[in-house]
């Protein structure tokens, strides 16, 4: 099986986009990104990608963690743990976010607390990575 540290960024931005099933069109109205740009994106042809902001962006709106995946084994997060900290404040920001969104009108519903609790999973993953690199003594 090939792993994504093996892929390039165009080829796991096109596996996201077929997973998620939509158009071009439906990702640029759930994303506000131009569909130029999405279908800019999207051409293997073309050699222009998303900035880091449009990449969290498209991340949420095709559901899928395999775009921040390849960053992470491309980066190898086990080896450089100077990265962790900031990987954690990400993750913690986007619970604190998505926590503050939903409390918005004063309860959660069913979808919120699905989308909480896949946000708190992703946070768990990234401090599970912290707390064996501390255990085998390899965060310095």
């Amino acid at each position: 099986m090939i792993g994504l540290d093996q892929l390039s960024f165009k080829a796991v931005l096109f596996i996201a986009y077929q997973k998620s099933g939509k158009t071009y069109e439906q990702i640029a109205n759930e994303s506000n990104i131009p569909l130029s740009a999405i279908k800019k994106y999207f051409n293997p042809n073309e050699e222009y990608h998303p900035r880091p902001d449009h990449i969290i962006t498209l991340s949420k709106v095709l559901n899928t963690t395999l775009l921040v995946d390849w960053f992470v084994a491309h980066v190898k997060v086990e080896q450089n743990h100077n990265l962790l900290p900031h990987l954690i404040t990400k993750e913690l920001t986007d619970v604190i976010n998505e926590m503050m969104k939903a409390l918005e009108d004063g309860e959660l519903t069913l979808f919120e607390r699905q989308k909480l609790v896949k946000e708190v999973k992703e946070a768990k993953e990234i401090l599970d990575k912290l707390e064996k690199a501390l255990i085998n003594g390899e965060f310095k």
